[in-house]
């Protein structure tokens, strides 16, 4: 879905409406076919920049990614933990903190092969491939798992902006690259095996040189979906 086309004027009621149309049908066989119509979604180099100055000063700031729908599409909204959890839906603003996304339906294969780059965290570019190719092959499996669970399929995911400092960090990156894979996830907060995850890749303009030059590094586990993770409500502005 083209971003341009979008409604940039939607009111914050408008966009926890979409948001609560996921929810509703999320555990239902639309929420596969939603979840499966695209590729990913990229954030640019200026709205990665807008969000510097809000995070200052909170070391373990994040990116919400909430899943929402309209008409009958998966879109998504991206906004930072500081204005989500600050309880006044003043500080939102459409286009300044708050991004509205369109899942990619379509991709150009050569230009993805010569303009991304993975950051290096603590997997090779095949561990990441193959999670990437997990998802493609059984998410159909996977939804029909979580249909029977009591948490259900993901709303938000949470990412450390820590990572999207990492990915921006060559002035050569024009945007990140976000995707679905399947992952096992052990932290703090608890173990879930076989989840949902966002993998963050940097994409670089090929017209500023060959993309080969640099080394391949690999970044994973970026994003924790919610559920199964916990909800914390007044962490989750978008979902009250």
């Amino acid at each position: 879905m083209n971003e341009s086309k979008m409604n940039i004027n939607k009111s914050i009621q408008q966009i926890r409406e979409d948001i609560e149309t996921w929810n509703e049908i999320r555990q239902t066989e639309v929420a596969l076919n939603q979840l499966t119509s695209g590729y990913g979604l990229e954030i640019n180099r200026q709205e990665f920049q807008n969000w510097i100055p809000l995070v200052k000063g909170h070391e373990e700031a994040e990116i919400h990614l909430y899943l929402a729908s309209n008409s009958g599409k998966l879109i998504f909204y991206l906004v930072d933990s500081v204005t989500d959890s600050s309880g006044d839906d003043k500080h939102y603003k459409l286009g300044g903190n708050l991004f509205i996304k369109g899942f990619y339906r379509e991709v150009n294969h050569s230009d993805v092969a010569s303009t991304i780059l993975i950051p290096k965290i603590n997997l090779d570019k095949t561990e990441v491939v193959e999670a990437a190719f997990q998802w493609f092959l059984y998410s159909r499996y996977w939804v029909a798992k979580k249909l029977n669970t009591l948490e259900g399929i993901v709303r938000v995911f949470s990412i450390p902006f820590n990572d999207f400092l990492k990915v921006f960090d060559k002035n050569e990156v024009t945007s990140a690259f976000l995707f679905f894979c399947l992952e096992s996830f052990e932290n703090k907060e608890d173990t879930h095996q076989d989840e949902i995850s966002v993998f963050l890749c940097s994409k670089f303009d090929p017209s500023k040189g060959r993309i080969t030059n640099y080394s391949p590094r690999v970044y994973a586990n970026v994003g924790v979906p919610r559920p199964p993770f916990k909800i914390v409500a007044n962490q989750f502005g978008l979902l009250s």
